[in-house]
Formats: C-alpha cells, structure tokens, sequence
C-alpha cells in the first residue's frame, strides 16, 4: 500500500493568502490534490497543516485526514518529520509526497510513480518532463528513518542526494509536475488563464 501526503504547513508569505485555498475550477488546492491521490487508488490520504489550520481545515474534502505540525516554522522537512512519524506505524510501502503549491498532479503520473516503484524496487522514484524533475516524489518505507533523523537545516532534496544510488527518475508526457505556485503572479499564468481557456459546459 502506498499512502498519499499533501504538505500544506507553509505561512505563504510570497503569495498573501493560504495557497490550499487557491481554487482550480471550483475546488481548492489541497482538496483537488486529494481527489486526484484518490483516483489513484490511494486508500489514506493525509494533509500536514501548519500555518493557517484554523481556516483551511473547515474546507477540506472528507477523504483527508489532517496531521498538524506545530514546528511548521522550521521548515517543509518539518512537516516532512511529522508525517513520517505519523504513517510509520501503518502497513504501507511508501508515500507519495505532494506539495499543496504544485496542485497540477495528475492521476496517470501518480500511477506511473506506483508502477515504477513496485517494478524497479528502488527507495525513491521522481518524475520527470523534458529532463526536469518535479512533483510529487515517492519514497520508500526504506527511507523513513532518514528522514525522521534529519535535522532541521536538512531539506528533501538532501536526502535525494544521499540516495542517488535508490533514486529513479520516470519520464512523463505532463508539464504540470513542474508547475510552482509560490505568488499571485504564478496563479494568473499558470491556474487563473488557464481556468478562463478551459471549455465551458
């Protein structure tokens, strides 16, 4: 079983308003995330909250459940910790890693990343598009001690490069694993223009 995580702590100083609450159609962020983990047959779907609990909690579809993280000031491999150390204890695999400001994930990449882990066996697969890596990221049961270990001056990307050797990249057919959303200016080009492409029913 593999589990998904949303990392959604972060004080989202750049864009001035909580990014899980960003809409994409009519869904906010993390909810949208959700929807898509579900689709992938993830059973357990989990969302780290931090910053701004109180107001994004409320909103959250039924199938996440919240871990909060009281030292979310230390950083995102704080809220990395404290979701290790939650889904530890369940029978699971591995966790898909997904960060609330790259909402673009897609059900088929999700699955690709599954498929690619069970088939090659590997601690951490990242997926990539036109040689660029991006998001989400699953990591194996086999790496949890190392990040539960980690200080807080240590990020993700650290523990991806003392796993060189575990760590495999999986091409995809989709640019929206690169997709960041850190300001108002990334939402317009990147959410809001596309939204006002999109067909209407």
């Amino acid at each position: 079983m593999i589990i998904g995580i949303i990392l959604a702590a972060g004080e989202s100083k750049r864009m001035g308003t909580p990014k899980a609450l960003l809409k994409i159609g009519e869904h906010p962020f993390i909810n949208h995330i959700a929807n898509q983990l579900e689709a992938s047959q993830l059973d357990l779907i989990y969302a780290v909250l931090g910053e701004n609990a109180d107001v994004i909690q409320p909103v959250l579809a039924r199938n996440i459940t919240v871990i909060h993280n009281p030292n979310f000031k230390e950083g995102q491999i704080s809220s990395l910790r404290t979701a290790i150390d939650k889904v530890q204890y369940e029978n699971c695999d591995g966790v898909i890693i997904a960060l609330v400001d790259h909402p673009l994930i897609s059900t088929s990449v999700v699955l690709k990343l599954i498929e690619t882990f069970y088939q090659s066996k590997k601690r951490i697969i990242i997926p990539t598009h036109s040689g660029k890596r991006g998001h989400p990221v699953l990591y194996s049961r086999e790496v949890f001690a190392e990040i539960l270990e980690a200080p807080p001056d240590r990020n993700a990307k650290a523990i991806r490069l003392e796993n060189l050797e575990e760590t495999l990249e999986v091409e995809v057919d989709d640019p929206g694993i690169l997709v960041d959303i850190d300001t108002p200016q990334d939402y317009e080009r990147h959410i809001a223009r596309a939204m006002e492409a999109a067909p209407k029913d």
